[in-house]
């Protein structure tokens, strides 16, 4: 298997990290990567998160601070951008989250839903000065928590208290109850883009998605008086 060699001048000292030219794990440093990589890096650190964070959530930190080098290089406006399309997760809860970790590093593993009650019911004496660092301009604007709460209570109490009592995440449970469709993201290569679609997918999903994609392009040409 072929590999690189990245290296880092630091004062007087060269640290060099190696990385196959195989697969990107999510757990790879971002040193360890070439940008030409990143947005594999991001899809990939998407899908872990998928399944991990709902018992372990120690990772954000890592992952949170790398989108603010990654973002603009990855064509987002911001970090927070890139957290929201890229992690598909919401900004502002993340955000409450990794300042609770900061402030209270864990040995062991502890989920989201955890740390989102703690940091909301006062599970430790620093919790408010967390919710205080956050910014009422990010809590109260378009999409924010507040907003998405508040139509959950209209029109869905049950997954409205969830949310509130920490069990839930504000988007998770919009997107149980319909009112976002769950997505995730997909590289600009095409290869890259066909490993996550297969990995998404299985075999019969992508069966499935050729189908459509054919109907599409036949749609597509017959309005356009042609194949493109």
């Amino acid at each position: 298997m072929k590999t690189f060699t990245i290296e880092a001048t630091f004062g007087d000292q060269v640290m060099a990290a190696v990385i196959d030219s195989g697969p990107v794990e999510a757990t790879h440093q971002l040193h360890q990567v070439p940008k030409e990589r990143w947005r594999t890096l991001m899809v990939a650190r998407r899908c872990f998160m998928e399944v991990r964070l709902s018992f372990d959530c120690r990772c954000l930190i890592q992952f949170v601070d790398d989108a603010k080098i990654m973002f603009t290089e990855l064509g987002y406006e911001s970090a927070e951008q890139m957290v929201q399309e890229g992690y598909g997760l919401e900004p502002e809860e993340i955000r409450v989250a990794v300042e609770w970790l900061r402030l209270n590093p864990q040995d062991g593993a502890i989920s989201l839903s955890h740390v989102e009650a703690l940091s909301k019911h006062g599970g430790d004496r620093r919790s408010q000065a967390i919710r205080d660092q956050v910014s009422n301009a990010h809590l109260k604007g378009p999409g924010s928590i507040e907003r998405t709460v508040a139509r959950l209570k209209r029109d869905r109490p049950d997954l409205a208290e969830r949310v509130v009592v920490g069990e839930m995440s504000a988007n998770a449970a919009m997107v149980k109850a319909g009112f976002r469709k769950k997505t995730f993201t997909v590289p600009e290569d095409v290869d890259a883009a066909a490993d996550v679609l297969i990995r998404r997918f299985g075999a019969a999903g992508i069966a499935a998605l050729l189908v459509a994609l054919a109907r599409r392009l036949d749609r597509q040409a017959a309005t356009s008086g042609g194949p493109n």
